[in-house]
This record gives structure tokens, C-alpha cells and sequence, in this order.
């Protein structure tokens, strides 16, 4: 099957998709699920062996050190990102190569910017954060100059995106995760400290960058005419102006929980919400191939809605599985996989993975919102979290005196921003998009859930003793969860299975091409 040019279309052209075109997008969408569910399957090994190598080679206080300085230099990125690689995602019709070449400019010139920034401001934060180690101007300068790497491949990848090939994103992601948890692990074990971190991010730029132009090839001319900007703005600022309040929500683990509890309980909360948040990788696979395929079905209403419904059905599955684990194994889980010193942060884990239940349904919906050129709806959502988690969340470490662990009243209040946020969200999806059924995507899964959880944690956690008997714990609360499932709602397991082997599926569109 050839691919459709970049510049095949003029913008004279209608700018609803053709009904060939849509099955084609319908197709690619299929199999870029099924692509990027491998890639996730073959990448989380590599990320799980990675995790615990640095786990176990690097102190709580030197992630918390890195999740400190990471978070000063994203506040740098975000403005150097007008959202145009979204926005191009989104427009209905192909951009011109003269559009391309233009938003490769601003990009550079944009990332260019950041690194000046970064020279400047890495001398200061050692003032502001004490137990930063020495070297921290190089580090916050290393990981601006990386933004040039991403900076540069911006527009193939955006490329690959808009024309649905995610067998190639798939091997670009892949090659992305491996290469940093290779590069950070060896680095790790050789003694480098943080800066097995920092380089692994450099040598995971530099990978990517070589990889998207061998996969997608694009070179960009000279042309650079800024009026092109003008219509993708529109879009742009907004989507982008999302990843601000994003940015603020977390910041409220290096900021707050920095300055209130030190570095270390950084490093804890930090681990126990990436931990906790790691159904949100299979989620953001729905929702990375959803974004261009709702995209085309805007003028499709009832498509568009069977579409995302689909994604939510599947999703909620996923998540409420492997938050089973979590909660049902979460002290032996953690003491066997990632060692006895992150055992202070089990609470904060379970804490947050029993709040990604909820919390998913912002990652499903969001992209429904942004295919529907309607970003600003979830930029009023991101604000109202915002506020709450800077409120709560700091508001939670005045338990600490009342019987609650040191950072459990921070990651408690945390979460409960987060399920407000789902919330609203779902308030706000009822006005603008076509109604779901929430309650029958969250019924049978939550039963099931329920039973695992309870199985693990009342009759099998004290068995665990070593990775053997956690692999067959693990085995027995994914079968009980299975298992309910398959008695409650079968049809969810089967559309599961759809998505996994890229059946068709009742008013989906055909076989994978």
C-alpha cells in the first residue's frame, strides 16, 4: 500500500477526508494499535530490567534530584513548543511542504531559545534547591541541549503520525525507551550517579532524531514564511497551553513536596506515581492512535462516538487489571522487584493506583476533545486541576502529625485533585461530545477488580518470598480478575481481544491492511 504523500493535496481541496481515505486511516489505525502494543510488550521488559537496575544502583535522593532539575528545564520546553506539531496532527487537510519546512524553523529557532535560558538559569538553582549535587548548571544545560534532538524530529514524526503509520512509530518509541534505559543502566552499574540519568536522555535524543529520518525521510527547505503559523496557532496555543497547567500539576512533587519534605521524598513520590500511572502506557497507545483517527472523523458523528467508546471500553479493562496487581501485591512487589528501600513509598503507590481508575478517563477523553478542534474544553479542566492539586496536595502533608506517613498526605491529596479532574471532565464530555456509557464500562471490570484485590492481598501477598512466588501470585490475581471478567462481561474481554488482533469488530472498519 503507498503512502499518502505529505504533499499530495493542495488546499484547495475539500477538507473532509474521502470515504476510501477513511477506510484506509480505519485500517492503519488497527494495526497501529496492535503495533504499538508489541512495542509496548517488547519495551516494557526493557523498561521493567532498566527501572530496577536503577532502583537498585541509584539513591531515592538522586531520582529526586533529577525529577527537581527535569521539572525546571520542562518549564523551559514548554515554551518553546507552540503546539504546531498538534495542531498540524489535527488539520483536515495535508500541510504544503512549505508549511512544514516553516514549523521545522520556528521549532529550532524556539529550542534554540531554551538552551540560552538553560545556561542562565542552571546557575541559580542550587540557591534555590540546597541539596542539589555540584554540576547542576551541566546537568540542566546536557538535557536542554537534548531538546534540540527532539526539536529537530518533530516534523517527521508528526508526519508519521497524521498518515496513521504506527508500525514505524511503534519502532521509533521502541528504540527510544531501550536506548535510554540501556545507556542509564550500564551508566548506573559503572557508578555515574545522576548522570547515568542525563546521559541516557542525550543518547535517547540523539537515537531518536537518527531513527525518525531513516523511517519517515523528510528534509526541510529554506522556505520559512511566518503568516503559515497564523492558522495552526489558533489550535496551537491552546493544545500547548494545556502542557503549562500539566507542567504545574506536577511541579507540585519537585516544588512543593521539595521544599516542604526534602529530596528524598521526591525521589519516593515520584517512583510511586510513575509506578502507580503505568496503565497509562497502554492507554496512551488508544489515545495516540485515536487523536488522527477521530481527526478524520469529524464530520462522522456516529462513528466518532462508537470509536471512542471502544477506546474507553478497552481502556477501563486494562487499567482496573493492572491496578489489580498493584493494589493486590504492592509490599511484595515492590520489596522483590525494586528492593526493602522503597518500601516507605508502598502507600503512595497504592494511593495512586487506586486513583488511575478514574483518572484514565481524562487521557481517553482528552484526545476525543482535541479531534473535535475543541482544546480549549480541556484547557478549562487542566485549570481547575491545577488549583486543586496546589491546594491539596501540600494541604495533605498537615496529616503528617495526625498518624498519616511522611508524603502519604501529599500523594493522597494529589490524587484526590486528579479524581476531581476526572470529574469535570466527564461533566464537560457530557455537554460537548456524543453521550458514552460510562456505567457499563466500569461496572463489571470494578467487580472484577474488587475480587482480585481482595484474593491477593487477604490470602496470597504473605506467600511472596521471592521473584518465583510473586510471578505465580501475580499469575492467580490476573486470572481471579480474568476470570470475573469473563462471568460479568464477556463482550469486554472479546473486544479486548478485537483490538489485540486486529479483528474486525462490529462497526469497526475491516481487516488491517
Amino acid at each position: 500500500m503507498s503512502e499518502p504523500s505529505s504533499e499530495a493535496r493542495s488546499p484547495s481541496e475539500p477538507a473532509a477526508e474521502s470515504q476510501a481515505g477513511l477506510e484506509v486511516y480505519k485500517k492503519r489505525a488497527v494495526l497501529g494499535a496492535i503495533a504499538l502494543a508489541l512495542r509496548t510488550g517488547v519495551a516494557q521488559i526493557v523498561i521493567l530490567v532498566g527501572t530496577i537496575v536503577l532502583a537498585r544502583y541509584l539513591r531515592p535522593a538522586e531520582f529526586g534530584a533529577f525529577a527537581m532539575v527535569q521539572f525546571v528545564l520542562t518549564v523551559l520546553t514548554i515554551f518553546g513548543d507552540a503546539g504546531l506539531g498538534g495542531a498540524l496532527i489535527q488539520k483536515k487537510v495535508a500541510p504544503s511542504a512549505r508549511e512544514l519546512s516553516t514549523v521545522f524553523h520556528a521549532q529550532m529557532l524556539m529550542a534554540a531559545g531554551v538552551v540560552l535560558l538553560a545556561w542562565g538559569v542552571g546557575e541559580v538553582l542550587p540557591r534555590l534547591w540546597h541539596d542539589l549535587p555540584h554540576g547542576t548548571p551541566w546537568i540542566v544545560l546536557a538535557l536542554a541541549v537534548n531538546f534540540l534532538f527532539t526539536s529537530a524530529r518533530v516534523v517527521p514524526t508528526v508526519l508519521m503520525e497524521r498518515e496513521l503509520l504506527f508500525v514505524r512509530i511503534a519502532i521509533l518509541d521502541g528504540v527510544n525507551s531501550m536506548m535510554f534505559y540501556l545507556a542509564a543502566s550500564i551508566l548506573a552499574v559503572l557508578g555515574f550517579g545522576i548522570w547515568a540519568l542525563v546521559l541516557g536522555v542525550l543518547a535517547q535524543g540523539v537515537t531518536g532524531l537518527v531513527v525518525a529520518l531513516l523511517l519517515r525521510p523528510w528534509r526541510p527547505s529554506l522556505a520559512f514564511e511566518p503568516k503559515l503559523l497564523r492558522g495552526l496557532l489558533g489550535f496551537g496555543v491552546p493544545f500547548q497551553a494545556r502542557s503549562v497547567f500539566v507542567l504545574a500539576t506536577r511541579s507540585t512533587i519537585p516544588v512543593a513536596a521539595g521544599t516542604l519534605l526534602g529530596a528524598e521524598a521526591v525521589g519516593f513520590l515520584n517512583w510511586a506515581l510513575e509506578t502507580g500511572f503505568f496503565p497509562l502506557t497502554f492507554v496512551d497507545i488508544l489515545a495516540r492512535v485515536g487523536f488522527p483517527l477521530l481527526s478524520r472523523l469529524q464530520s462522522e458523528p456516529a462513528e466518532f462516538a462508537r470509536t471512542l467508546e471502544r477506546t474507553l471500553r478497552v481502556s477501563v479493562v486494562i487499567t482496573l487489571g493492572i491496578a489489580a496487581i498493584f493494589l493486590g501485591t504492592s509490599v511484595g512487589l515492590t520489596e522483590v522487584v525494586y528492593s526493602a528501600q522503597w518500601l516507605p513509598a508502598v502507600s503512595m503507590l497504592e494511593i495512586y493506583a487506586l486513583v488511575i481508575t478514574v483518572g484514565i478517563l481524562v487521557n481517553v477523553l482528552t484526545p476525543a476533545f482535541d479531534a473535535a478542534g475543541k482544546p480549549r474544553v480541556v484547557l478549562a479542566q487542566m485549570v481547575i486541576v491545577t488549583a486543586a492539586t496546589w491546594i491539596l496536595a501540600p494541604l495533605g502533608t498537615r496529616l503528617e502529625g495526625l498518624g498519616i506517613a511522611r508524603g502519604e498526605g501529599f500523594a493522597a491529596g494529589y490524587a484526590l485533585a486528579m479524581a476531581l479532574g476526572a470529574i469535570v471532565i466527564v461533566l464537560l464530555a457530557r455537554r460537548e461530545l456524543p453521550r458514552m456509557a460510562l456505567g457499563r464500562a466500569y461496572l463489571a471490570p470494578t467487580i472484577a477488580a474488587i475480587a482480585a484485590i481482595a484474593l491477593g492481598r487477604l490470602a496470597l501477598a504473605r506467600l511472596i518470598e521471592g521473584p518465583i512466588s510473586l510471578a505465580l501470585v501475580v499469575v492467580a490475581v490476573i486470572a481471579t480478575y480474568l476470570g470475573a471478567m469473563a462471568l460479568l462481561d464477556r463482550a469486554a474481554l472479546v473486544e479486548l481481544r478485537t483490538q489485540l488482533r486486529g479483528e474486525r469488530a462490529e462497526g469497526a472498519a475491516g481487516e488491517p491492511a
